[in-house]
């Protein structure tokens, strides 16, 4: 693959990601084929998002990996697979998928999305901004993009200039009480912190995903009525 799949593949394996040797094993989805049925594809990959649904794992699997058969670049098949990895807690083998996924989709801001979700489990902030802010570019003002690139930057810089402009933006696009509410407070007290260091920020709000939970959200899936007849 390309350097930057070589890259994020090493950062898994120094990480503590991907056990044993600390040599990168070689991984493929499946063997590549010339040969590209769209159709069976699409076909392949729309009922490996039923079975995922139903919670037939394995099956989902199955199907995801047949669509590939049918067609190697047939990027939302990878970013699905790499969306049912991440829920196993397989770092590497969704990090791949992703970065595949975005080889061949680079307009789709989900796998960008999806790829900074496992840069962000596992603790390379930088990497997860990086591939937010690609996420943010291409679909702009996407409440759960947007949600992910706040929460990276909280973490990482929480005085920051940009994650002041991050808070400013939530409150205007998202629909989440807890969220909204939350930015409003962080804003408040940021402009009172610019005269006195005493007032400290206040925790974010008590949900299952928010900007300091240990919980990251799931990958968004590319579902069969948003998908492109040819890969982009």
């Amino acid at each position: 693959m390309h350097n930057t799949i070589s890259f994020i593949l090493i950062i898994l394996v120094v990480s503590g990601c991907v056990t044993g040797s600390n040599v990168v094993p070689k991984y493929e989805t499946v063997t590549s084929n010339p040969r590209r049925d769209v159709e069976a594809a699409t076909k392949q990959n729309k009922l490996g998002l039923e079975a995922l649904s139903k919670g037939k794992v394995e099956k989902a699997e199955g199907y995801f990996k047949e669509a590939l058969v049918k067609d190697v670049d047939f990027g939302p098949a990878h970013n699905n697979l790499g969306r049912l990895y991440f829920d196993q807690g397989k770092n590497y083998l969704a990090a791949w998928e992703f970065e595949y996924a975005i080889k061949v989709m680079p307009r789709r801001f989900e796998p960008y999305n999806n790829l900074g979700l496992v840069m962000e489990r596992v603790g390379k902030l930088e990497q997860a901004i990086d591939a937010y802010e690609n996420a943010n570019i291409l679909h702009p003002n996407r409440p759960e993009v947007v949600g992910n690139l706040l929460r990276a930057h909280w973490c990482f810089d929480k005085s920051s200039m940009r994650t002041r402009e991050l808070l400013e933006q939530l409150v205007f696009i998202d629909s989440r009480p807890d969220w909204v509410s939350w930015s409003k407070e962080q804003i408040a007290i940021g402009k009172i912190s610019n005269e006195t260091t005493t007032i400290p920020y206040n925790s974010p709000p008590n949900t299952t995903i928010n900007p300091t939970s240990n919980k990251i959200p799931l990958p968004i899936p590319i579902l069969p009525p948003h998908i492109p007849s040819s890969p982009q």
